[in-house]
């Protein structure tokens, strides 16, 4: 049986145990990690937590949206056993019909091919990780090379566990303020994601310095049991001139090469991230933009959402 289950109701233990078995593992999808990014969530369940949907729902003005939280990069179905489209079709008509907005990415390997939502394409970068280091490297294009080239030449130095502070506020001064939709809440909560994935042994932090021992960039990773994520990261006027970002990239794929079997760059559609990305070697991954709009006329109009 396919029910919904409000957030107050979810059994997490048998929940975390879901994700920890499913063939799609996600570390986003684990409660702790959903109970930050996305607070008082709730979900869809499959029998005795045989497969999970988690479910952002927002309210405002009375109208329950479904919408993608800033934190996740995609949503979606987490199952022990693969999924059929039938199934998948299944837990899409559980979702309450009080929900008149649904507009989310769609975790990758889910069939979904429904009339009564608009699909649009989106790509992730994705690097296999099975081979050795050296022949990974061996796949970096020229401009990967020369930057790692330039870092050295400038004798830029690897340094580990940064706090989550100084990552948020690099990023906030170097990338954040260009996006405006990102506000102190966001980052807070960034913070917190940051801080609890370390306390979970699956978040990684690094970062560059330069010669004078100042932090010129930083990252932030996560680790799953086949998958590494690079969740976010950014270098300052002197880390982008000096090859900063190209170091910790390649020194995640030096520590990980066949010790984990994929390195997740979590996007991007932005062709300037995307060639970065590719840089490495990795390859584009299709996900879905799915959106289902069944707002009152006035609402559309109103909300400029049509």
């Amino acid at each position: 049986m396919i029910q919904f289950v409000e957030h107050k109701n979810i059994d997490k233990k048998k929940w975390d145990d879901c994700i920890d078995q499913s063939f799609n593992h996600s570390v986003s999808a684990y409660s702790w990690y959903l109970d930050i990014a996305c607070e008082n969530w709730s979900a869809i369940i499959l029998d005795d937590y045989e497969a999970v949907f988690p479910l952002s729902i927002k309210s405002k003005y009375n109208i329950k949206y479904l919408l993608q939280p800033l934190s996740i990069r995609c949503m979606g179905i987490y199952s022990k056993k693969i999924l059929s489209e039938e199934l998948v079709n299944n837990f899409f008509d559980t979702i309450p019909n009080t929900i008149k907005l649904i507009d989310f990415h769609l975790k990758e390997n889910i069939p979904f091919n429904r009339v009564d939502f608009t699909i649009s394409k989106r790509v992730v970068q994705i690097l296999n990780l099975i081979q050795s280091y050296e022949i990974i490297k061996q796949s970096y294009n020229r401009s990967a090379h020369k930057n790692l080239r330039r870092a050295e030449k400038n004798n830029n130095v690897i340094i580990e566990n940064v706090s989550p502070e100084k990552i948020a506020e690099l990023y906030q001064t170097n990338i954040g303020s260009r996006v405006a939709r990102l506000n102190s809440g966001h980052y807070l909560t960034i913070e917190n994601l940051m801080k609890t994935a370390i306390k979970n042994d699956c978040g990684i932090t690094i970062g560059v310095t330069n010669k004078k021992n100042e932090i010129i960039a930083s990252a932030y990773f996560m680790k799953s049991k086949n998958k590494i994520y690079f969740s976010f990261g950014s270098a300052n006027s002197e880390g982008k001139s000096t090859g900063a970002m190209y170091l910790m990239i390649d020194e995640i794929i030096r520590r990980y090469a066949q010790h984990i079997e994929l390195l997740d760059f979590e996007g991007s559609d932005i062709e300037g991230i995307a060639n970065f990305n590719r840089n490495f070697g990795a390859k584009d991954c299709v996900y879905l933009k799915i959106k289902k709009n069944t707002l009152p006329s006035i609402v559309k109009w109103i909300s400029g959402k049509l």
